[in-house]
């Protein structure tokens, strides 16, 4: 037997949707159907699209501009700051789910830390943010070599904002930063 894998390119679909007028015989009333279901009013791609901006921005360190160039060549036409609005309408809808991670990593008993910090534009200058990284595993996961992970960004570099973006009530669980320090919150 032999294995061989071969890459099979993502298809970007243009969909046309045509809804149908109606008008009773006496003309007074006219029905349209309705449209597809949309992630926001006036949304021009769909949920697959904007996750796939998501990953490939957060998961492969994929800019938005190179994105943006990579969409044209297969044909749509899409700007970088667009792709940027549908990458926070992305984030402000998958925020429950954010949300409720760190709120389960928070329950562990360990969990690991990471703060980067980077640079991010603001009105007329940069600015440096922060963001953090958590790892919790439970003793299921232990067994599995598994784990849970979430991120927060915040624009101060502090224990605070750490224990804010793990929704501080009731937590101080013994924390694990990245430079070997041990710190109980």
């Amino acid at each position: 037997m032999s294995e061989l894998y071969e890459l099979v390119p993502a298809i970007v679909e243009r969909q046309l949707h045509i809804q149908e007028k109606l008008r009773c015989k006496c003309g007074e009333t006219v029905i349209t159907a309705d449209g597809p279901t949309k992630v926001f009013d006036k949304a021009r791609v769909g949920p697959t699209f904007m996750a796939q901006v998501a990953v490939s921005k957060c998961a492969d360190a994929l800019p938005l501009h190179r994105q943006a160039k990579a969409y044209r060549r297969v044909g749509v036409q899409v700007n970088d700051s667009t792709l940027g609005d549908y990458f926070h309408r992305t984030a402000e809808i998958t925020k429950p789910i954010s949300d409720r991670l760190l709120d389960v990593i928070a329950e562990e008993e360990i969990v690991l830390a990471d703060e980067t910090s980077h640079r991010v534009q603001a009105k007329g200058k940069t600015r440096r943010s922060w963001l953090w990284s958590f790892i919790a595993k439970d003793e299921a996961e232990r067994r599995h070599q598994c784990g849970m992970a979430g991120h927060d960004a915040s624009s101060r570099q502090s224990r605070r904002s750490m224990n804010w973006a793990l929704h501080g009530q009731n937590w101080p669980p013994t924390l694990s930063m990245s430079d070997w320090h041990s710190a109980t919150l």
